[in-house]
């Protein structure tokens, strides 16, 4: 699959091996990669609306991580992307 560059804002897609479930990583730039190996990726990528859509959660999902989270609540802010993409993928 081909690369997808969302903006010029330090947000690239990686494709990861599979069995590495990430869809998200930050790096100490302030880079951030998005995998589009990732199987809900995988469910918007024929739609450019749903593929924006699905970034946007993830930058969310971040955002309320690094701000107002515990380590705890990761598992589910990922559910409640998944949950998020797989109600933009059905329309």
């Amino acid at each position: 699959m081909a690369s997808h560059r969302v903006s010029n804002y330090g947000w690239d897609s990686v494709d990861t091996p599979l069995g590495r479930p990430i869809r998200i990583r930050r790096f100490l730039d302030g880079h951030w990669e998005f995998n589009e190996s990732h199987r809900d990726f995988q469910s918007v990528a024929d739609s450019q609306t749903a593929r924006v859509r699905y970034v946007i959660h993830l930058f969310a999902k971040e955002v309320v991580m690094r701000n107002f989270g515990r380590p705890s609540d990761a598992e589910v802010l990922e559910r409640m992307v998944e949950v998020l993409t797989r109600l933009g993928a059905g329309k």
